[in-house]
């Protein structure tokens, strides 16, 4: 019996395989190329068109060279985890509890040194009001992640120094107020992230920081979220909505426990313009002319049927007399007061 003859048409099964692969790889490089070249604009355009439509897609937030990382010292140094697993930090909270803090005055002093000392100018405003309050404003990147409560690892040492720098000036303090913030993307109205959870979260987690890592009194915490409601910068470019996207805290000194609660209230609120970047409109029209305004009584009674202004009801024209009938000159008194008569008489029947 002849042996069956060997098939030689066709080609290699891996074929369809490599050539596969090769087309990814293409694919990929090319990719690799147009995201070399595209700015952040047109980026975000790209992850929102290809996001799903229940909002699923995370909100990736491109952070400039130099924002936030390079604060994180190197593993090992003081400050930070040290080789065997262990937060190193603490030490900085010791290390600030030993300042001498005699006034607010003082504290402001300490926090401006280990700024400088620290390179952290850019990435933290101070300001003061007056002697009795101090407000930091900390960019976004050095705390968090986009879409993150959590905290970096960037953000230990100035946390830890912040809080034994409260410990030592405990009792110049009146209160912490945490406040944080976040940005609003035009034309992402579906988001999937609360901005009042995320803002609501962050600030809360530099609160739990203070007093569980450095044992700051809870009773001088209070936190607050403002979601995207108080930017202090255009939300249009990516440049804005990274300013947005802080923390801020604020001390006010022992002097404002005597202040009355609307007082304390415009003290707090001082670095929250209502009217920056405000998306109503700054002058509203009024109702009813300014001369015309009803009052709180009028404002508040219930509308009549009729609308419109009153219209006075027309009024009957006043009878005018009948003009007198001429008499002839040939109509001697004793006809005319016979013709008298006989009216009455006519018109009494």
């Amino acid at each position: 019996m002849a042996k069956k003859k060997r098939d030689d048409e066709g080609g290699y099964s891996y074929m369809d395989t490599y050539g596969d692969l090769v087309t990814l790889l293409l694919t990929f490089f090319i990719l690799l190329f147009s995201m070399s070249t595209v700015d952040n604009e047109k980026w975000e355009m790209l992850i929102k068109a290809f996001s799903n439509k229940e909002g699923n897609t995370s909100q990736i937030i491109l952070i400039p060279a130099g924002d936030g990382s390079d604060y994180a010292p190197a593993v090992g140094e003081k400050g930070t985890m040290s080789e065997d697993g262990e937060n190193d930090s603490p030490s900085l909270t010791a290390q600030a509890v030993e300042k001498e803090i005699e006034d607010m005055q003082d504290l402001a002093e300490a926090i401006q040194e280990f700024l400088q000392e620290n390179n952290l100018e850019e990435a933290v405003q101070m300001e003061t009001e007056g002697e009795n309050a101090v407000y930091l404003t900390f960019d976004n990147n050095l705390f968090f992640d986009g879409d993150s409560y959590r905290l970096r690892q960037s953000s230990y040492d100035i946390l830890n120094y912040l809080g034994g720098l409260f410990k030592a000036a405990e009792q110049q303090i009146f209160m912490i107020r945490i406040n944080g913030h976040t940005a609003a993307i035009p034309g992402w109205d579906d988001y999937n992230v609360n901005d009042w959870d995320l803002s609501s979260l962050r600030a809360n987690g530099v609160a739990t920081y203070f007093e569980e890592q450095t044992g700051v009194s809870p009773k001088k915490l209070m936190t607050n979220g403002w979601g995207k409601n108080h930017p202090v910068a255009s939300n249009e470019t990516e440049q804005g909505r990274a300013k947005n996207r802080r923390v801020d805290i604020q001390i006010l000194g022992v002097d404002y426990a005597s202040s009355s609660p609307g007082e304390l209230l415009a003290i707090l609120n001082r670095t929250l313009d209502v009217q920056l970047y405000d998306d109503t409109p700054q002058e509203s029209q009024p109702v009813v002319p300014p001369d015309n305004l009803l009052t709180d009584d009028e404002a508040s009674a219930p509308e009549s049927p009729a609308s419109g202004p009153d219209i006075p009801a027309p009024q009957e024209p006043p009878e005018t007399p009948a003009p007198p009938v001429p008499v002839p000159a040939n109509v001697s008194p004793e006809q005319i007061e016979a013709a008298a008569q006989a009216l009455e008489e006519a018109q009494g029947t």
